[in-house]
This record gives structure tokens, C-alpha cells and sequence, in this order.
């Protein structure tokens, strides 16, 4: 390259740039920085080459700028929004986003929220509902108030109390008792599972002796003044007259037996016999020929 090239008009600062002509095109050459410092020109407005430069660079120099004031917006929004929360720390004051304080502004907690369960089964599944078991009740073991089941016996009694609703058990053969039976007496099994009359008819009101007030007579339950009394020596149950036979008849005196739990019946007019029980019936024995039948005073059934 020789001094005329380097003095042409088309020589600039940092390299060399040949003159345009109108048939070639214009090429730019690889710039080779100088191994020193270069000096300070100011460039020309006017030049082409920093026209097109400029160009090339506008727009995305605008994007840049517009990226830049972007993120300083989206900066100051959340340092807005920090400000506004509230500062545990400092319950006193609240720092608005401009940056003046406000004093004196308590900080007040949520209310705490409350968690109601649902009580209510959805629609679609119907509710369940507990169903509780009671205990099955135990049976007691005590008599029902009618009396003693049947073999079970009674507690005995002290005597033939007047006044007193009693019933007779031969001693040794609980469950039976003695009853009147078309108006005969006789030993049946009376006990709870018995029919009401049967029940009855074994119960008897002890009344003080008709024929002697030592003694005592025995008035039915279900016919009143209706007395036991012997007849023919046969036991009978007849209603009452105001004859001295009949009183005589339907009085007995308790015997005591050496127990002292058990006792006999005398008959008055006949002391040397006794109720005895005589197959179906009871009848008036003399001791002699058969032994007396032995009563144990219980409850009425």
C-alpha cells in the first residue's frame, strides 16, 4: 500500500476503507486493532457505515430498555407489596409503600378459624344409625309372691295364729297341701302352677274354737262360714249352724309335736282321735289304730 492510498479520502481511523464505485460492492475488510491506544475521534454523524450500524442496533437496544424498565416495575411491585405486610417484630407500626410510617396502629391477629364437622351423611349414602343392645334381664331365683314352687318348702310358721290366712303341709311331703275338694277334704298338690281355685281352696282362715276358745276352728278362703268339720268321721267342709254338734265338730286342738316344727290335730269331741290322712280323703282315727298325720303351718300358695 503506498503514501497516496494511506492520504485518499476514503482513509479513517482503525483501518482502511476503500473508495465506492458504482460496480463493485462494497466490502469491508477484517479490522485489526492497533497494538496501542487510539486516539479520540469523535465519529461522524454523516458516515454511512455508522448509519447502518445504528440501525441494525435500534431495535434491540428498545427491547433491552423496555426488559430493563419491566423488571424495575416488577421489582417495586413486590417491594410494594413486602412494605404492606404486616411485621410481627413490630406490632406498633405499618410501613405503607411510599415509605411514611404510621404509628400508633395495632396489629390485630385473623380471628382464628373454626373447623366444623359434618354431621350429615351425603345424599347419596344414607346415614348409619347405632343401634344399641340392651343386657337380657337375669332370672331371679326367689318364689314368685304366690308362693314356693312345688317341692320347695315353705318356712314354717309358729302356730295356728287366729286371724291368720293359713295353709296345711303334711310334714315330709312338700308341695301338698291340704284343700277341700267338693266340699271333702283331702291331700292335693297345691303349688304357683296351680289354677286359682285350686289355690284357694288349700286356704283357710284360723279362727278361735266354735266349741272351745282354747282350740281353734278353720274357715275357708273362697266360702266364707263355711267350716272343716267331721262328719261321720270323714273330714267335710260345710257352711256354719248355730248347733252345738256343729261347733263341737269344727273345733280341733293343736298338739305340738317333740320337734316342736310340726303338730296334730285333736278333735274335741273325740280326743282320742286325730286328723289322719286316710287315702283320698282325711278322716278322724283314734291314735291307737293309726298314727296321727303331722301338719306343718305354711303361707297360703
Amino acid at each position: 500500500m503506498s503514501e497516496e492510498d494511506l492520504n485518499g479520502p476514503g482513509v479513517r481511523v482503525g483501518g482502511w476503507v476503500p473508495p465506492l464505485t458504482g460496480s463493485h460492492p462494497r466490502t469491508f475488510p477484517q479490522h485489526v486493532p492497533a497494538p496501542g491506544p487510539e486516539p479520540s475521534v469523535p465519529p461522524d454523524p454523516g458516515d454511512p457505515v455508522l448509519i447502518a450500524s445504528h440501525r441494525r442496533r435500534t431495535p434491540w437496544v428498545g427491547l433491552a430498555v423496555l426488559a430493563v424498565v419491566a423488571l424495575a416495575g416488577a421489582v417495586a411491585l413486590h417491594q410494594g407489596q413486602a412494605d404492606r405486610r404486616p411485621r410481627f417484630g413490630m406490632p406498633g407500626t405499618v410501613i405503607l409503600p411510599s415509605g411514611a410510617p404510621l404509628s400508633a396502629v395495632p396489629y390485630l391477629p385473623p380471628p382464628p378459624t373454626e373447623t366444623v364437622a359434618a354431621t350429615t351423611a351425603p345424599p347419596s349414602r344414607p346415614a348409619v344409625t347405632a343401634q344399641v343392645r340392651r343386657p337380657l334381664p337375669t332370672r331371679s331365683t326367689r318364689p314368685s309372691p304366690a308362693g314356693p314352687p312345688v317341692g320347695t318348702p315353705s318356712p314354717p310358721a309358729r302356730s295356728l295364729t287366729v286371724g291368720a290366712t293359713v295353709g296345711l303341709e303334711p310334714a315330709g311331703r312338700p308341695g301338698s297341701r291340704v284343700r277341700h275338694r267338693d266340699f271333702v277334704a283331702r291331700i292335693d298338690r297345691i303349688g304357683p302352677g296351680s289354677t286359682r281355685r285350686d289355690r284357694a281352696d288349700a286356704a283357710f282362715v284360723v279362727r278361735g274354737g266354735l266349741a272351745d276358745p282354747r282350740c281353734v276352728s278353720l274357715e275357708s278362703v273362697n266360702y266364707p262360714r263355711h267350716f272343716l268339720r267331721h262328719q261321720n268321721f270323714t273330714l267335710r267342709l260345710h257352711p256354719r249352724d248355730r248347733s252345738a254338734l256343729y261347733a263341737a265338730d269344727a273345733t280341733f286342738c293343736p298338739v305340738r309335736t317333740r320337734d316342736g316344727h310340726s303338730l296334730t290335730l285333736r278333735s274335741v269331741n273325740y280326743p282320742d282321735r286325730y286328723l289322719s290322712d286316710a287315702g283320698p280323703v282325711l278322716r278322724l282315727l283314734p291314735a291307737a289304730r293309726q298314727a296321727p298325720t303331722t301338719f306343718q303351718v305354711r303361707r297360703p300358695v
